[in-house]
C-alpha cells in the first residue's frame, strides 16, 4: 500500500462530515407535511360535500316529492274514471294506466326517502384522506 494513496469505506456517495440521521429526519418531516397538507385537503373537501349533500338533497327530495304527489293524485283520477268506465276494455284501460302512475309515483317517493347521494366532492375527500394515511 502505497503511503500517499487515501482510501474511503464509506458509504458511495456521502459527503464528509453529514450525519446520516439527519437525512432520516428531513425526509420524516417532509411526509407528516405532506399528511398534513392531504388532511387540510381532505377535510376542504369533506365539509363542501357536507354542504353540497344538504342543499342537493333537499332540492331533489322536494322535487321527487311534488312529482310523486301529481302522479298520484292522477292516479286517483284515472282509478275513479275506470270504475265509472262504460265497457271492460276501457276500464282496463284506464286502471292499467292508473297503476302505471301509481308504480310512477312509488318510484319517485323512494328517490326522496333517500337523503345520501355520491358527489364528487365525497371522492375527492375520500381520495385526500387515503393519501394522508399513506404518506
Amino acid at each position: 500500500m502505497n503511503e500517499q494513496e487515501l482510501q474511503h469505506y464509506g458509504v458511495v456517495g456521502m459527503k464528509w462530515g453529514v450525519i446520516r440521521a439527519r437525512q432520516k429526519t428531513r425526509s420524516i418531516a417532509r411526509q407528516q407535511k405532506k399528511a398534513l397538507k392531504y388532511d387540510k385537503k381532505a377535510a376542504k373537501f369533506t365539509k363542501k360535500s357536507e354542504k353540497a349533500h344538504m342543499e342537493e338533497d333537499l332540492k331533489a327530495t322536494n322535487r321527487a316529492v311534488k312529482k310523486a304527489t301529481k302522479l298520484n293524485v292522477k292516479a286517483a283520477k284515472l282509478e275513479k274514471k275506470a270504475n265509472s268506465a262504460s265497457s271492460d276494455t276501457r276500464q282496463y284501460r284506464l286502471q292499467n294506466k292508473a297503476a302505471k302512475k301509481a308504480y310512477k309515483a312509488s318510484q319517485y317517493q323512494v328517490k326522496a326517502n333517500r337523503v345520501s347521494k355520491t358527489m364528487g366532492y365525497g371522492f375527492k375527500a375520500m381520495k385526500y384522506s387515503v393519501k394522508s394515511d399513506v404518506a
